[in-house]
């Protein structure tokens, strides 16, 4: 599988499976293969089989019950197989790790940090966990400890480009502008495909006003790299921010390309073309290119946006499904087909799918975060739409609509303090917000003496 040749490992595990259907190691083999594929569904069932195959040494099953249920989206699924991951070896260091990131997920600081502790404890050369901690530290605001534990871990794994590139951001945000540079030169170094050390080294470039140096950094990375989405989309965002429009254009174009699920790459297009005044234009070009290359994700996905921005929604919708049908996991279709189902009031167990899929195939893209909380929030189970609001958050804290998706919640579940604090936040945000005046509405509701 590592040679690249996945066919001929599940080839043999099929095999093997075939002959022993009940092999622990075998089932749970191909459960981890699986979940490499993104195919979480598929490798949760082999993991349950690899548990129910030998209990007492169910430990690395559920781990994979826990990946696969986070690979979803469910949360609380996947809090109860990490539980019964730590009930069975109470040393499991991944399994502290993914408590940590779900308490961080939902907001819940300390004990994200106390989990990542005990996993620096369990095993203190991991870099894994130390570097766990250290996040867990930073989002509590300790710059001071992170700063701590990041000098050493440097002087243990100086040619590590993660911890480099995590030590560049560490400097960064304590505005050490010298340290954060000679870190993330040094992650890059050490991985030239290091994408966090380039986007660092670039916001440098730019916070000191040397746009020719930011841009020759992205072009130098395009000529050696020239498949490389994450690159392409640094420099689009590069280029639209020295007002360079016809390269932006140009980098968003061959980002989605080679990355349909890159949401925020079709969200910049389409305001490119809004800004432009052009976007029934853009609809006809992007149309042909469908015609062109009938296959193509990204084409179809673009028509179907424009078609959104629009509000040309039945086209939009029946230009989602075209893409859902060449492309079952096409993320950015399946989120905003969710979202246009949830809000045109219908099915919402379809639209949950929808969002789920979404999700597991970015489990950090804050739109789908808020679109699965939303629908969530619609099927009235608001405590476990809040989780994915917050997560959404941490990645776009100025998101206005999702503030307002976040205090809603708080307000079904009786915490009017929260909910009157992000309602409030939402119309700080964007007082013209199409969800403005149910906010006002809200907010009224809730401040009544």
């Amino acid at each position: 599988y590592t040679e690249g040749r996945a066919v001929a490992a599940h080839e043999i595990l099929d095999e093997l499976l075939k002959r022993e259907p009940h092999s622990r190691i075998g089932l749970l083999l191909k459960a981890r293969l699986l979940l490499l594929d993104k195919k979480p569904d598929e490798a949760l069932a082999m993991a349950k089989g690899a548990a129910a195959a030998d209990p007492e040494r169910a430990a690395d099953a559920f781990l994979v019950m826990a990946q696969s249920h986070l690979a979803k989206g469910r949360t609380e699924e996947a809090q109860e197989a990490i539980k019964q991951v730590l009930k069975l070896d109470p040393r499991s260091v991944p399994a502290q790790l993914l408590q940590s990131r779900l308490f961080a997920a939902k907001g819940e600081k300390q004990p994200a940090i106390d989990f990542a502790q005990q996993a620096v404890s369990l095993a203190p050369r991991d870099s894994d966990a130390r570097l766990a901690l250290i996040r867990a530290v930073l989002a509590n605001g300790d710059t001071a400890r992170a700063e701590k534990e990041i000098r050493a871990l440097l002087r243990e794994f100086p040619n590590s480009s993660i911890v480099n590139a995590q030590a560049g951001a560490l400097f960064l945000a304590r505005h050490d502008l010298a340290a954060a540079r000679a870190a993330f030169a040094r992650s890059l170094e050490i991985d030239p495909a290091s994408s966090e050390a380039l986007a660092g080294l670039v916001a440098l470039d730019l916070g000191a006003k040397d746009s020719p140096a930011a841009l020759r950094r992205i072009e130098g990375r395009l000529s050696a790299a020239p498949e490389d989405a994450r690159a392409w989309f640094l420099a689009a965002r590069t280029y639209a921010m020295v007002g360079n429009a016809a390269q932006t254009e140009r980098a968003l174009l061959k980002t989605v390309a080679l990355e349909p699920a890159n949401v925020q790459a079709f969200a910049m297009i389409g305001d490119l073309y809004a800004i432009k005044g052009d976007i029934g234009r853009a609809v006809e070009q992007f149309q042909a290119w469908a015609v062109r290359e009938p296959k193509s994700v990204a084409a179809h996905t673009m028509v179907a946006l424009l078609l959104e921005r629009l509000n040309r929604l039945p086209e939009a919708k029946t230009a989602y499904e075209r893409v859902l049908d060449l492309d079952p996991r096409a993320a950015v279709a399946a989120n905003n087909l969710a979202w246009l189902t949830s809000e045109q009031g219908g099915n919402l167990d379809q639209a949950s799918e929808l969002a789920q899929m979404a999700k597991s195939q970015a489990p950090d893209q804050p739109a789908f975060n808020d679109t699965l909380g939303w629908i969530y929030f619609k099927k009235n189970l608001a405590e476990e739409s809040i989780p994915l609001f917050r997560q959404s958050l941490e990645k776009n804290p100025d998101n206005a609509l999702t503030h307002y998706h976040l205090g809603m919640a708080y307000a079904k579940l009786g915490e009017d303090t929260k909910a009157i604090s992000a309602l409030k936040r939402s119309l700080q945000l964007d007082p013209h917000l199409g969800t403005a005046g149910d906010a006002r509405r809200a907010l009224a509701e809730l401040q009544v003496p």
